[in-house]
């Protein structure tokens, strides 16, 4: 008869990509570079879109909102990603693997409820063109932005991934996990280094 360990792991070490050291400099700098541009293209559009009067519609709001989403994506991830690259100690604790997934669910979230609310848009602008204008006004494109963004938006989604993430940790809580990823997230494409 084997005796289950209910002791509870509040780190995870995230392997990353250590199997080639030699290329982690050059692999900082392309990462560091893609987020640069990709939250300077994001952002410039988000202030583009506010500062310019001529670019609210919905079409616009509906893009500005897609880009911020979209920046706030880069932002859950890539810093934590950056600061392994050259760090001895790359652990992260489980409360800040499930700040990091909760806002990822959160940006991920939103942009798909975006992405409907774009399509809604496009099929009223295709199907009803003369009366797109009154159909979709300002304020009806500032109703259909606004709810997805809520604290609340990735509720279901945590629960679903939350008996996975306790099983996760229940099965190594004896002996540390090695995540041979550069962010926590998704247990079931873990892999446990240390068997």
């Amino acid at each position: 008869m084997t005796e289950d360990n209910y002791s509870l792991t509040t780190e995870f070490t995230l392997v990353g990509f250590s199997d080639h050291p030699d290329l982690k400099t050059l692999l900082f700098l392309a990462f560091l570079a893609i987020y640069l541009v990709t939250m300077v293209g994001n952002l410039g559009l988000v202030t583009l879109i506010c500062m310019e009067r001529r670019l609210h519609t919905p079409m616009y709001i509906f893009l500005g909102n897609l880009a911020l989403m979209d920046s706030c994506c880069s932002c859950a991830i890539t810093p934590k990603m950056l600061q392994n690259f050259f760090s001895v100690d790359r652990r992260i604790s489980l409360y800040e693997c499930m700040v990091q997934f909760y806002f990822l669910c959160l940006a991920e979230t939103a942009d798909c409820f975006l992405l409907a609310a774009m399509a809604y848009d496009s099929y009223v602008a295709i199907c009803n063109p003369l009366q797109y204008h009154t159909m979709m006004s300002k304020k009806l494109c500032l109703q259909m932005t606004l709810p997805f963004p809520s604290p609340d938006a990735p509720n279901l989604l945590m629960r679903i991934e939350e008996s996975k993430i306790r099983d996760t940790i229940k099965e190594g809580a004896s002996k540390g996990l090695k995540r041979n990823q550069a962010l926590g997230k998704c247990p079931e494409i873990y892999k446990d280094d240390t068997k």
